[in-house]
């Protein structure tokens, strides 16, 4: 785990009520404390949600768990589970490569069929052998 979450989870943590700290364990209070990086210097607004403070995506992830895990009743843990698996479905639907590569092909054939609409095809006249060399030879003695 980066030190830096270990870090912004520390600083959450010491602002949590009493109350609240003693049902996360130990164990993992004292990880993030132990793992935390000395030198960084946490600046999180507490006046502010989390939502908009620049915290690492990581330390999202662990707030969220030790919401679900430790501070939620069983009422709140069904809701956040309903939540969770819908934000689940949706990312698998969006990266689902199958239709990753079905809205590429469709994005592609209304980009082709746009820009022919615009601008026709040239025509490509194939001309027979003898033409060619009638004009091969008149090219060759206009150029002198």
């Amino acid at each position: 785990m980066d030190k830096i979450v270990c870090s912004e989870m520390n600083c959450i943590l010491n602002q949590l009520d009493i109350n609240d700290l003693l049902k996360i364990p130990a164990e993992l209070i004292n990880y993030f404390k132990e793992n935390a990086d000395k030198q960084y210097d946490c600046k999180i607004d507490f006046t502010l949600p989390l939502e908009n403070q620049n915290l690492n995506p990581e330390t999202m992830n662990y707030l969220c768990a030790i919401n679900y895990l430790y501070l939620s009743d069983k009422s709140e843990q069904e809701e956040l589970r309903k939540i969770y698996e819908k934000n689940d479905r949706r990312i698998a639907e969006e990266t689902d490569i199958y239709k990753v590569f079905e809205k590429k092909k469709a994005k592609n054939a209304q980009k082709y069929h746009s820009s022919t609409s615009d601008n026709p095809l040239i025509v490509y006249e194939k001309h027979s052998l003898i033409r060619n060399i009638i004009h091969k030879i008149k090219a060759f003695f206009n150029k002198k």
